[in-house]
């Protein structure tokens, strides 16, 4: 336990409550159960906890206050980091890069990777939508078109490896617009651009609300797609147990989800303005959509392929992405709940079986938690 215990003392208000800053991407469904999940397992635990349930004897702080914001930038994130003014930031692949690089820039590594909030292994969560009259009906005829797109997000990526595999440069051969899908809902009516790249969720609503049309065959390239989530260096060091309380409060919220997705999606759709149809839609196993947190070997090899192809590009310098991967906190909070982190690593699935929590009272958080949500 000593290990477990902060180095100094924590930066906390009158009640002597330290608190973790978690920050999460406009428009990215798939961070949603990593920041206002997590807090909302974080605070029912907290306030009314039952009777039978009982913490890890080392590694919770079951005080710790988790508060979470949402922004239009990942550049933002990553900026408020480096000033402390974020503790985590959930990003989505590119903008893990770029996180990652602009700390190693300066040279104060001040940032690692420390888990996953969920991830697509087949790549079928982005499309490519066109107004409704549009006549294009290839990605090679996207060239020299007014493409939007949110930045920093994998549909950005996708977009620049559609170009580069086509032989175009994104920077030159296109106009791309930041721009998310409810603004880009408007842009297709007025016919002001010519394309938006969104995850498939988002591509459905608009083609279901007749803004837009789905390109065809928009998924000729299938990268699984990444949402990660970075941790300031110093906290690490200096409150070790709040990084550990948040990664077991993850690990519970991703059971909590898959226990019971359509409870759970409808109590997410309350603290953000995504419908709770969408959450569904976009964590469906059947697109590929995954919720675990461990960080396998393919994560680091997709994630150091990337580094190399945007190198120098949008901000993105090469850096040691393997020195970056750190799941030492992970493995600690895997070890705590008795669950084994290597049998998860090497696992692409969403499903968990009672067997395989030794502990029988992490079966019972659930139920706990979804009482509460049907009170």
């Amino acid at each position: 336990r000593f290990y477990l215990q902060p180095i100094s003392q924590a930066k906390s208000s009158v009640s002597n409550t330290l608190q973790l800053r978690i920050g999460l991407q406009r428009d990215s469904i798939g961070q949603i159960i990593a920041g206002y999940g997590v807090t909302y397992i974080a605070e029912q635990l907290r306030l009314s906890p039952p009777d039978y349930l009982s913490f890890p004897d080392a590694g919770i702080d079951r005080n710790l206050d988790l508060q979470v914001s949402m922004f239009a930038s990942d550049d933002v994130m990553t900026r408020q980091m480096k000033q402390d003014e974020i503790d985590i930031s959930i990003l989505d692949d590119m903008a893990l890069l770029r996180n990652g690089a602009t700390f190693f820039d300066d040279l104060s590594f001040g940032s690692k990777l420390i888990g996953m909030a969920s991830y697509n292994i087949s790549g079928q969560d982005i499309s490519i939508v066109l107004a409704k009259t549009s006549e294009i009906n290839s990605v090679y005829e996207l060239k020299n078109k007014k493409i939007s797109v949110l930045f920093g997000t994998n549909s950005h990526r996708f977009i620049i490896t559609l170009f580069d595999l086509c032989g175009y440069d994104v920077d030159t051969d296109c106009t791309l617009i930041n721009e998310d899908s409810r603004t880009a809902s408007n842009s297709l009516a007025n016919d002001s651009i010519d394309a938006h790249i969104c995850c498939e969720t988002f591509a459905l609503q608009l083609e279901k609300h007749k803004f837009a049309k789905r390109l065809a065959n928009s998924q000729a390239i299938r990268l699984p797609s990444l949402r990660g989530i970075v941790c300031r260096n110093e906290i690490m060091r200096d409150y070790p147990q709040a990084v550990i309380t948040y990664l077991y409060y993850l690990i519970i919220a991703n059971y909590w989800f898959l226990s019971n997705p359509i409870q759970a999606a409808r109590k997410l759709s309350q603290f953000t303005n995504i419908h709770s149809t969408q959450i569904l839609h976009f964590f469906d196993v059947n697109f590929g959509s995954r919720v675990e947190p461990t960080l396998k070997p393919q994560w680091s090899w997709l994630l150091k392929t990337l580094n190399r192809r945007l190198e120098d590009r949008y901000n993105i310098s090469k850096f040691d992405v393997d020195f970056w991967v750190d799941d030492y906190f992970l493995r600690l909070t895997y070890s705590l709940l008795g669950f084994d982190y290597h049998f998860q690593q090497v696992s692409f699935t969403n499903e968990f079986s009672n067997s395989y929590f030794v502990d029988e009272k992490f079966s019972k958080y659930v139920e706990f938690l979804n009482a509460k949500m049907v009170s």
